[in-house]
């Protein structure tokens, strides 16, 4: 019902600023979500448009493709990062529930006084109460900076490391509690709101994986920049850092394929975008595709790291 009532508002205030044409943006989860939202803006008198390519975060936006067909975009699923846009942009979170009750039972299996707890986006809004729900069953709670990370961003983690024993992550996936295992040396363990269970999270088999994909870089690397602008990385530091080793080809990329790297003569590449795409998608690549960090640990060496890029 809140839901309705906040898609009403936002109605009732692009109509009166003359608005007519609508995009709607989100994550390939909610895009049965995008539909619905949609569909209502349609009856409601809109002209609606869904992007059906992949959204990694609010980074991750369409506007300058889009400016020429909407005249606003409502954006689901992902908080606002505060980034100059061709036309103006709603940002709707949207908050997935899970059983309160199941998480308390598996909580009281934690064996760890001070803990951290952070989620993603789409469940930081229950931290509060599950940091009072945590406080019941005896443990001390420390939430950082903002509560929930990014896949390139993990400093809702750092910032309180020294203060926790320990980590508990609420949301789905393994992608983040994983990225918090590297950072953080403390203890990372994971609930997982569908399921309803509570486990330790090992990150030794993903850190094996990034590392066999690193050895197999060969002397031609391609750097891969990313063409959205909320995601663009400047590759000049790698240049210099790789340029003695490597034979580097720049190449530019919206949204990377595999079927879009056949053509370039390239042993390995680099890609300065979202890490979710080599981290997560890097086994659909025939050949390695690294994060900048990746590639500056191939030449200096050193302990494994994410590629983080601070909000």
């Amino acid at each position: 019902m809140e839901f309705m009532l906040l898609l009403q508002q936002i109605a009732e205030t692009l109509r009166d600023k003359g608005i007519k044409k609508i995009g709607i943006e989100a994550p390939y989860g909610l895009k049965k979500k995008a539909v619905d939202v949609a569909r209502y803006f349609r009856n409601k008198g809109f002209f609606t448009v869904v992007v059906i390519d992949g959204c990694y975060g609010a980074c991750d936006t369409y506007d300058r493709e889009l400016k020429d067909i909407v005249q606003h975009v409502i954006h689901l699923g992902h908080k606002e990062i505060k980034m100059e846009r061709e036309m103006g942009y709603t940002f709707i979170d949207v908050d997935f529930d899970f059983d309160i009750k199941k998480l308390k039972e598996e909580m009281e299996k934690l064996n760890y006084k001070r803990l951290g707890v952070f989620s993603d986006v789409q469940h930081v809004k229950k931290l509060e109460e599950i940091k009072k729900i945590a406080k019941l069953l005896g443990f001390e709670v420390k939430i950082g900076k903002d509560g929930y990370v990014l896949g390139c961003d993990y400093s809702a983690v750092r910032e309180i490391e020294n203060e926790v024993d320990a980590f508990l992550f609420i949301g789905t996936g393994e992608f983040h509690p994983v990225g918090a295992s590297i950072v953080s040396k403390k203890p990372v363990f994971a609930y997982d709101t569908e399921r309803g269970k509570i486990k330790r999270v090992n990150s030794e088999k993903f850190v094996r994986k990034r590392y066999g994909a690193m050895a197999r870089a060969g002397k031609k690397v391609g750097f891969i920049v990313s063409m959205k602008k909320g995601q663009y990385v400047d590759p000049e530091y790698y240049i210099e850092l790789g340029k003695k080793r490597f034979e580097i080809e720049i190449l530019a990329s919206f949204e990377l394929k595999e079927f879009e790297l056949y053509p370039f003569d390239c042993d390995f590449f680099v890609f300065f975008g979202c890490p979710r795409v080599p981290i997560e998608e890097g086994e659909r690549f025939k050949k390695p595709v690294l994060t900048p960090a990746e590639f500056e640990l191939l030449i200096k060496g050193g302990d494994y790291k994410l590629f983080e890029i601070e909000r």
